[in-house]
């Protein structure tokens, strides 16, 4: 891992962000008779909700929960019964990157292609969603279970309940199990290899994703950067899965904003090259974890402006390409983006897109939040060095949108400037 072009506190952070995460040798399994599937009910302490497994005593199953995120169950009255042997298999939640950590962790169990197993149960939210769509259905179509897959939005009591222990455990441990299940997807996506044009280097833009257009400041910097290095610019959600592999699994080098979209990296060949150009000052755990049980050969780069804590999923957040980022690329013998990426004129776009919006969002409130607290050196150190760019519109001496012109702060700072 190479975190010479991070901030100082942000590279600690990094560095020190898989102490705990160590590879599990064996994994358990509980099999549950007459047992009680209970699909999401959304609660507010809880990133999903209550759910999981209880059984024929109407005792929860701790191994079906999800710390944090799913777990405890909930009332319920005359819940049909089936005759069937099935594998709990979590909530399939629609985020491709939780889809990836959480939403497949106990898929290992299908490996060994056990006869008995009637159907591979995921559950939805009440009264939600019951097909697999998109790349979500392709996933299991090249594990090969999508025969048997069941999704149910209701509880539903089945004859006999397997829970396999899952393979990843968010900020504990990672299994050899959880790495074969993305080998035999990339397997049979490989097959088809032939159909796809690949390149030696692939970027995954996040600018024709809607909400990523609104809340990320900078994106078609990012695009214009890495074609101008020779990248190939994909953009992850308009491709099938089978091509999006292919395209991994035959670049030398892969890059990336932060967030969910190099979790796509565990579809990557173990040592495969990673470029990371990092959105915040808060890190992103499950990347460094993905970083470690790939045994990617990753560069980070402190690749953004902070102004406001924000929370890691939603932003707002602002691209830059600052010092940090310039140093990269003259270490690489890469070459500088446009030029009218580095104008004022651009810095002043972006500053108006970020204001706005994280004033949709937070108002004048900070967005800070308990979890962030230990970060908060991190995200100090970035808002210092952002300030040595940023420092004119934030203090209001220059503007970065009309109405400003208009306001008595501004009118006094140009005042005082004057005289």
């Amino acid at each position: 891992m190479d975190y010479s072009y991070c901030r100082p506190e942000k590279a600690r952070n990094l560095e020190e962000s898989t102490t705990q995460f160590e590879k599990r040798e064996k994994l358990s399994v509980l099999r549950i008779e007459q047992a009680l599937i209970l699909p999401v009910m959304h609660c507010p302490n809880l990133l999903f909700g209550n759910g999981g497994v209880v059984d024929a005593q109407n005792d929860y199953i701790q191994m079906s929960a999800i710390e944090g995120r799913i777990e405890g169950a909930y009332p319920v009255q005359n819940e049909p019964f089936e005759d069937k042997q099935v594998v709990y298999c979590g909530y399939l939640v629609n985020h491709w990157g939780h889809f990836l950590i959480e939403g497949i962790a106990r898929l290992w169990y299908c490996l060994s292609d056990p006869k008995e197993v009637d159907w591979y149960v995921f559950t939805s939210d009440i009264g939600g969603e019951t097909e697999a769509k998109a790349n979500y259905l392709a996933f299991f179509q090249l594990l090969g279970i999508a025969d048997k897959l069941k999704i149910i939005n209701q509880p539903v009591r089945y004859r006999s309940v397997i829970i396999p222990e899952r393979a990843y455990g968010y900020r504990h441990y990672y299994s050899e199990q959880y790495k074969e299940i993305f080998e035999r997807v990339v397997a049979n996506a490989l097959t088809k290899k032939e159909q796809y044009t690949t390149s030696e280097k692939v970027f995954f833009s996040r600018s024709r994703f809607q909400k990523a257009r609104k809340y990320e400041a900078g994106l078609d910097m990012l695009d214009d950067y890495f074609k101008r290095n020779g990248y190939e610019i994909i953009y992850p959600e308009q491709l099938s899965l089978e091509e999006m592999i292919c395209k991994i699994r035959s670049a030398k080098w892969c890059a990336s904003e932060s967030g969910s979209t190099p979790h796509n990296m565990l579809f990557a060949a173990d040592g495969q090259k990673l470029i990371v150009i990092e959105r915040q000052s808060v890190i992103n755990h499950v990347q460094s974890e993905i970083d470690k049980l790939k045994a990617l050969d990753v560069i980070y780069i402190d690749g953004h402006f902070t102004v406001y804590p924000v929370p890691a999923g939603g932003g707002p957040f602002f691209l830059a390409y600052n010092d940090l980022f310039r140093q990269f690329t003259k270490d690489m013998n890469y070459c500088d983006p446009d030029s009218r990426f580095t104008s004022e004129a651009y810095i002043r776009k972006c500053v108006k897109q970020y204001m706005k919006a994280y004033r949709k969002d937070f108002g004048e409130l900070l967005g800070l939040e308990n979890w962030q607290i230990s970060y908060i050196g991190a995200i100090y150190e970035a808002y210092v060095d952002s300030c040595k760019v940023l420092r004119p519109y934030l203090s209001g001496e220059r503007p970065y949108r009309l109405g400003q012109c208009f306001n008595l702060h501004f009118i006094g700072h140009l005042l005082r400037r004057r005289k």
